[in-house]
């Protein structure tokens, strides 16, 4: 089993954010990465949602999962991200990488000492 994890968010890298549609690029990362890292998923959904989207696409190999649930739902995006996070390093895993569609909690990823790679899919990219 590994011993450095690589955080991966499910909207905007697995899945297109409100649409739960595949992502098959993400969905490809998904399953080079957890030749040689634990997977963490961190995500919007629920516990029950996310469980199902997973479940469909036999994305079941990861070492943990952190959903959005209460008190984080009413944290802004970029803040409950970073939480997420770093409720996984206090769990004990060692994150080297973090993968992130959102510009924004990606700074402030970085600005809190994870390494992070911006995943930018032209099907799921807002315009903005």
């Amino acid at each position: 089993m590994p011993s450095t994890s690589v955080a991966l968010s499910v909207e905007g890298v697995l899945f297109k954010d409100a649409l739960s549609v595949p992502i098959p690029l993400g969905i490809a990362l998904y399953h080079s990465l957890k030749q040689n890292f634990n997977i963490l998923l961190y995500s919007e959904k629920t516990r029950k949602d996310l469980d199902y989207l997973l479940g469909i696409e036999a994305l079941h190999i990861q070492a943990a999962i952190e959903y959005n649930e209460s008190p984080r739902h009413w944290l802004e995006p970029s803040d409950r991200k970073l939480e997420q996070l770093n409720s996984l390093r206090q769990r004990g895993y060692m994150i080297e990488a973090v993968v992130e569609p959102d510009p924004e909690a990606a700074a402030n990823m970085v600005l809190h000492g994870f390494n992070v790679l911006h995943f930018v899919h032209a099907q799921s990219a807002s315009p903005q």
